[in-house]
């Protein structure tokens, strides 16, 4: 069995964090740049609950903010977070 599978064939849903906190230029990725990042995550609803991004400044919060295009394309809780222990935090409440 593996972490993420209570079978082979049956994934248990799981809580993600996307760090981006070390991602150089990620304030200049267009909204389609977002929208396809947060498409690779939307196509794995059914094995994750929640997606926590975690970003290194207020201006990629801004581009991430829920009302963003990678929020829209991942059709799950996504939101942008700026601390890392608020995102653990965060994950853990959708338990």
């Amino acid at each position: 069995m593996s972490g993420g599978s209570a079978s082979d064939d049956v994934p248990n849903p799981v809580a993600v964090l996307l760090d981006l906190s070390g991602a150089a230029g990620l304030e200049k990725k267009s909204p389609d740049d977002l929208r396809l990042v947060g498409e690779f995550f939307g196509e794995r609803q059914d094995i994750l609950t929640r997606v926590a991004v975690l970003t290194p400044s207020d201006a990629a919060n801004d581009l991430l903010d829920s009302g963003g295009a990678f929020a829209a394309a991942t059709g799950i809780p996504s939101p942008p977070l700026l601390d890392r222990g608020q995102a653990f935090e965060w994950l853990q409440e959708g338990r």
